[in-house]
């Protein structure tokens, strides 16, 4: 999505500060796909906080740097609504953002037309599946657990967000 409405763009990173293998490896197919797509990541910066004032404050930083960015690509809700605060607050309206979780505060964030997209993941899946897992261990009943299935994300913008299934619905 940011290929297309950042052509070409010169875009950067924000991940999390926390040594979590998973959002590390996020970031690294972050570089390989837009690189793919024609897009230069000229910058990453991590969000210290893990909530919006840390994604406020990594743009900032980010934004100190590479004053021509045109694209932010952010590791979770938290962090795109952060970036798109301190684009704003640096009078730069112009940046296109996508965030990763689909939460109420990603979709209200993209409703809004702070941010260009979410790609929402299948997180109540996920939990309830964790959950299951959980129990059985706790338990001990050594019972059999269904094959983890997970949905593939989905890419919300504004086109089909009215069309998505929030979390608290699939609860």
């Amino acid at each position: 999505e940011l290929a297309r409405v950042a052509p070409r763009g010169k875009v950067v990173i924000v991940g999390i500060g926390a040594p979590v293998p998973a959002i590390k490896y996020l970031a690294q197919r972050y570089r390989f796909w837009a690189k793919k797509f024609g897009l230069q990541v000229v910058g990453e910066q991590d969000n210290p906080t893990d909530d919006i004032p840390g994604g406020r404050q990594a743009m900032s930083g980010l934004l100190g740097k590479y004053s021509d960015i045109d694209g932010v690509l952010a590791y979770n809700d938290e962090s795109a609504v952060g970036s798109y605060t301190a684009a704003r607050s640096a009078g730069r309206n112009d940046i296109k953002i996508i965030g990763i979780n689909g939460s109420s505060l990603g979709t209200s964030a993209l409703d809004a037309g702070h941010v260009a997209a979410i790609i929402q993941v299948d997180a109540v899946n996920q939990g309830a599946q964790a959950a299951a897992g959980a129990y059985n261990v706790l338990t001990k009943q050594g019972g059999k657990l269904p094959l983890v299935v997970v949905m593939r994300p989905k890419l919300l913008t504004k086109d089909n967000l009215k069309s998505a299934t929030s979390w608290a619905q699939q609860l």
